[in-house]
């Protein structure tokens, strides 16, 4: 029945019949508008369900929620996992879920009565200019093909919580970015990797991501799997003098490197120095192709997390695990003196293992072990091996080049490396090309280690300046080659730098006026957090 039909039958009635219907009807809406009114007073109750993500990586977020109304709050909680649930909450009007977290904008989001779920994505803060921040990056579809779709999850969450603990513990804003999700590319402005098997594009996205936000830090979650290595040239085939380096050009034509993850300028086509601007480092992993269900990555992340909660500081002290062919007198002249005594270990006096009489030293572990019990800082100055086998490391007589084995996997998972420093100066010492468990970075890192710095590729650490002694410190910028870089990055962390900082820094104290400095600054890299300090 429309209007005009009522209109026409309350016509017909007589007066007395309208206003009997008329009264009917109103009683009839206020006994309705009564029982609504008393239902929701009594009854009118719903549960509310809070999911909360980062933006930026999509992964749960743990987060105060506030549920109110503009009079009074109705309920207060925290997010387990990335959800709450309220239960009782008033049905009857709008209600305002905030959620808030600290190092992230906070998101008040409107309730209707009818609704029953929230989610809620937060944004990190804007950081400040004067805040020094701290990049980290890493592929998801590259870690869920190699790790499995889980222990992918697992990683990008311990990398979230790593950014979390940097922001908590220390004066660095980190943030990650995963550069093959569409989400964290359009939250962050950044370019999308669509393939992250293509360098090209890895390194366009993470271009983007370091001249966006000129971090002071950069972290790559993932051995080159994952994120691979930027390949140059072997600066020494650019050098008038070649002929004297065709043996390193032979063994490395082509150089993996970081350093163009960490420049805040695209390079040149012809530019060969390849300078960073940023301090890159990398979480590493192994040469297989699927480790599924393998932590290490989560492992290594929660050992540098443990490092931040702790804020365990250590006096800068040194042990030296040297071949007797490398003679290096600056160390005890400039350094050594400042920071105390240094342990050392030379071999070929020192073996585990004589091929020749197939003699084995029982005691190599133990005294390998008693080198670095009370130091922070471990120098490995021995002669590496070719990637693609077990890592092995040898000791060379000067007189006599006697080359006995120094150091073996076997040995290196015996070491309790927990809060050291590792700088190597071998031949492939960070090289990533073997097994996970046969690589020292990874073993040191997995073990506990602070950070291990070393050459990817043939480091040219011994020449004939290298046996010259040195008259003033100031000399050492212009040795050249790898030996000055171990010795100036030791200098820096024993003055109090983080490690990313003391890695950078010793680069840029070289001279950079020949190809071999270009070729020590391409090939040398930086694994673990480079935020953590030694003292």
């Amino acid at each position: 029945m429309d209007l005009q039909e009522v209109l026409e039958f309350l016509q017909q009635q007589s007066a007395g019949e309208k206003k009997q219907k008329i009264f009917l009807l109103v009683l009839g809406m206020v006994l309705l508008i009564a029982a609504a009114f008393f239902f929701l007073q009594f009854t009118g109750k719903k549960t509310v369900t809070v999911e909360i993500t980062d933006r930026q990586s999509g992964q749960p977020l743990d987060a105060k929620i506030t549920i109110a109304t503009f009079s009074q709050v109705l309920a207060v909680g925290e997010s387990k996992n990335g959800s709450a649930v309220f239960a009782g909450i008033d049905a009857r009007e709008k209600v305002r879920v905030i959620v808030e977290k600290k190092g992230y904008k906070s998101v008040g989001v409107e309730l209707e009565p009818s609704q029953t779920n929230v989610e809620a994505s937060l944004e990190r803060e804007i950081l400040r200019t004067s805040m020094e921040t701290m990049a980290i990056v890493t592929s998801s579809k590259n870690l869920e093909r190699k790790y499995g779709a889980e222990t992918a999850k697992e990683i990008i969450s311990k990398a979230t919580e790593l950014a979390q603990t940097i922001n908590e513990t220390e004066p660095i804003g980190a943030s990650l970015y995963v550069i093959d999700s569409k989400e964290s590319s359009e939250g962050h402005g950044f370019a999308l990797a669509e393939n992250p098997d293509d360098a090209r594009q890895v390194l366009a996205s993470i271009y983007s991501i370091v001249q966006k936000t000129r971090p002071a830090y950069l972290l790559i979650v993932g051995g080159p799997r994952i994120i691979p290595f930027q390949k140059i040239e072997n600066p020494l085939a650019m050098d008038e003098n070649r002929v004297s380096f065709d043996f390193v050009i032979k063994a490395s034509p082509t150089i993996e490197t970081d350093n163009l993850y960490g420049m805040f300028e695209t390079p040149s086509p012809i530019e060969r120095t390849f300078f960073p601007d940023v301090a890159v480092a990398r979480i590493p992993d192994g040469i297989e192709i699927n480790m599924e269900g393998d932590k290490l990555l989560v492992e290594i992340m929660q050992n540098a997390i443990d490092k931040h909660r702790q804020k365990a500081r250590q006096q800068a002290s040194f042990s030296t695990f040297t071949s007797d062919d490398s003679i290096l007198d600056y160390y005890g002249k400039f350094l050594f003196t400042k920071t105390g005594p240094n342990d050392v270990l030379k071999s070929p006096e020192f073996f585990n293992y004589i091929p020749e009489t197939m003699q084995v030293n029982e005691n190599a572990t133990r005294e390998i072990n008693t080198l670095v019990d009370n130091s922070s800082i471990m120098i490995v100055l021995l002669h590496g091996n070719e990637p693609f086998a077990e890592q092995a490391l040898a000791g060379i007589g000067f007189n006599d080049q006697r080359q006995y084995m120094a150091y073996s996997p076997a040995e290196m998972q015996e070491t309790d490396f927990y809060g050291k420093t590792i700088l190597i100066d071998s031949c492939w010492g960070a090289s990533l090309e073997r097994p996970a468990n046969a690589a020292l970075p990874i073993i040191a890192l997995r073990k506990g280690a602070n950070a291990f710095m070393g050459s990817t590729e043939t480091a040219l650490s011994i020449s004939r300046k290298s046996y010259k002694s040195i008259g003033k410190e100031s000399d050492l910028s212009y040795l050249g080659v790898s030996n000055s870089l171990i010795y100036l990055m030791s200098k820096k962390l024993s003055e109090g730098e983080t490690i990313g900082k003391a890695f950078l820094e010793a680069k840029k104290s070289l001279s950079w006026g020949s190809e071999p400095e270009y070729l020590t600054n391409a090939e040398f890299v930086l694994y673990g957090d480079p935020t953590l300090k030694i003292g």
